[in-house]
C-alpha cells in the first residue's frame, strides 16, 4: 500500500495543497514492498528521464506528507497497481515549496498533488495538478497505448 500514516500538519485546499507547514517534517517512511513503487527524491533535484520504467506507464507522484489530497492519490494509485501490471510509480517528496525539487519541477504547478505521466514509449502524456483522479486514469490509459 502506498499510504504513509503521518499526522497532517496543514489544512489543504479542497482540490490541492498550496500551503507549507511550519513544523518539523515527519521522517520519510520508505514505500511498501511493492516493486513498482519507489521513492526517488526527498526535496532534492531529480531528473525524471533517469527513472522511467521501460515498457510501463511511469507515474511521477510529487507529494508531501502534509498534503491530505496527496494521500487520496496514494490510495488511488494503490488500486491502480493492484489491477494493472503495466504501471510503475515513482514518488517524489516535495518536502516544502522552497525545496530544490519544488523549485525545479513545480514552478508552474499551482497546487499539490501533482503528477506527471509518461507512456510506455517514454514520452510525456500528461501533467496533472490537483486532485483529479479521472484525469490521472485517462492519462494512464493513454500512456498504455503504444
Amino acid at each position: 500500500m502506498l499510504v504513509v500514516a503521518t499526522p497532517l500538519l496543514a489544512t489543504p485546499a479542497s482540490l490541492g495543497c498550496r500551503t507549507t507547514p511550519t513544523q518539523a517534517h515527519a521522517p520519510v517512511v520508505p514505500p511498501s514492498a511493492v516493486p513498482d513503487v519507489q521513492e526517488i527524491s526527498r526535496g532534492t533535484h531529480v531528473e525524471l528521464s533517469e527513472h522511467l520504467v521501460a515498457g510501463k506507464v511511469t507515474v511521477f507522484d510529487f507529494h508531501a506528507q502534509w498534503c491530505k489530497p496527496c494521500k487520496e492519490v496514494d490510495r488511488h494509485l494503490a488500486q491502480v497497481l493492484a489491477t494493472r501490471g503495466d504501471v510503475a510509480v515513482r514518488k517524489i517528496d516535495v518536502v516544502d515549496w522552497d525545496s530544490e525539487v519544488a523549485k525545479t519541477h513545480l514552478r508552474y504547478a499551482p497546487t499539490l498533488p501533482y503528477v506527471v505521466v509518461f507512456g510506455v514509449g517514454g514520452k510525456e502524456v500528461a501533467k496533472i495538478s490537483g486532485l483529479k483522479l479521472d484525469a490521472l486514469d485517462q492519462a494512464i490509459e493513454r500512456g498504455s497505448r503504444k
